[in-house]
Order: C-alpha cells, then structure tokens, then sequence
C-alpha cells in the first residue's frame, strides 16, 4: 500500500508528517539530521512505498524545497531503472 508523507515547516523546525503525525523532525537551527531516528519513522516495520508531498508554504531558511528536489531526482532515478528493466 503506497503510504503518503507531507513535508512541513512550522516553528522553526523541519518535519514529515503521517496521517496527523509527526514521524521525524529536524530542527532549523542546527539541520541536524538523526538517522536512526528518520529509519525509525519512516521506515520500521513499514511500506517503503512513499510518495513525498511539499506542505511548506513559507520557508524563511529555504531549505526545505532543495530537500524535496533531491527527493523527486531518486523518484525520477528509480522510475527510470524499473521502466528500463
């Protein structure tokens, strides 16, 4: 089952969202990025199959569109391999 994650921004912090839920956040402070933590939710004991949606609105650091392009090229990357397959 495809699972959709938005990515927010609000008091000045970074953050994916599930269903009404925080499941990872990344302060704008200091962009530390926890793996453990971003594996934990996710992907533990969950679908990999996740379509990422960009909530930001206002973005005063602007670095929430660049995390969202990365994201979109490894979709467009992985589309590509499974079409030439």
């Amino acid at each position: 089952m495809k699972r959709t994650i938005e990515f927010s921004f609000q008091e000045n912090e970074y953050y994916l969202q599930e269903d009404e839920t925080r499941i990872f956040t990344i302060k704008a402070s200091d962009l530390k990025f926890d793996s453990v933590d971003f594996y934990i939710g996710v992907y533990k004991n969950k679908s990999a199959d996740i379509t990422l949606v960009n909530k930001i609105e206002a973005d005063p650091h602007k670095k929430g569109e660049y995390i969202c392009t990365v994201q979109r090229q490894e979709e467009i990357h992985a589309e590509s391999k499974n079409f030439c397959a």
